[in-house]
């Protein structure tokens, strides 16, 4: 069974109403969630290259300044 079969929180089955709330709401976090992911270079991201792991550097300069930053007191520290 998908979580999108269910019609209320209660029908998902758990004991805890909390966990039923949260499996409930899963499909409506899908878009929010893919839309994270999709800005992601994600070999990137598992080699640990944060200053290239962004798939649009434009769209979030802040966290690509931060990163180049970071790597820059690595490299200064070692």
């Amino acid at each position: 069974m998908f979580t999108e079969d269910f019609q209320t929180p209660a029908d998902v089955g758990l004991k805890s109403p909390i966990l039923n709330e949260i499996v409930y709401s899963l499909p409506k976090l899908r878009p929010v969630i893919k839309e994270y992911i999709d800005v992601v270079n994600i070999d990137q991201a598992k080699e640990g290259s944060k200053e290239l792991m962004w798939q649009n550097p434009d769209r979030f300069p802040g966290l690509v300044e931060a990163a180049e930053v970071c790597y820059a007191c690595l490299i200064c520290i070692v």
